[in-house]
């Protein structure tokens, strides 16, 4: 596919639309998942839910099947480590959702100023960028990230935007 932009470098000014995109998506609902009793309330529905859930395993011997073909739950003996990686899974799933949940409820919020940071950092106007096709305005925001210098112009608007009286 052959790009109809071609995009040019980070600057200060592109910091500020970010900062902007970036408290729309719901930066304070981020920083409430990540807060430990949430995290506590995760791993408690998860431990809940291993509790009472049956497990599948994978069965060596048919004698061990029950008349509906089902192991028999108690002869299982999963050791702490193996509990301790399905429980760490769990809630590492359970908080993604939740985090990509607070970025899908948020994102309509910002369409416009996303459209403006790509026309600031891109030869192309917001209005162009609206009317892309969506593979190749995926494909722009995919080049949008992997642009030199993006790690540290992400580091600089969060950093501005935790503490703008700091810098």
């Amino acid at each position: 596919m052959e790009k109809s932009y071609t995009l040019t470098k980070l600057d200060s000014r592109a910091i500020f639309l970010m900062v902007t995109i970036i408290s729309k998506v719901g930066i304070k609902q981020f920083a409430e998942s990540f807060r430990k009793d949430n995290l506590q309330k995760l791993v408690t529905q998860n431990l809940e839910q291993m509790a009472t859930a049956p497990t599948l395993s994978v069965v060596e011997n048919a004698a061990d099947l029950d008349e509906d073909g089902i192991e028999d739950l108690e002869d299982l003996d999963l050791d702490e480590a193996e509990k301790s990686e399905n429980l760490e899974e769990a809630v590492g799933f359970d908080f993604i959702i939740e985090l990509i949940g607070i970025v899908l409820e948020n994102i309509p919020k910002c369409e416009k100023d996303v459209y403006k940071l790509l026309a600031h950092c891109s030869d192309l106007t917001a209005k162009q960028i609206s009317a892309l096709p969506a593979d190749e305005f995926v494909t722009m925001i995919g080049d949008f990230i992997r642009m030199p210098g993006f790690e540290s112009f992400i580091k600089a608007a969060l950093k501005l935007l935790s503490n703008p009286m700091k810098g």
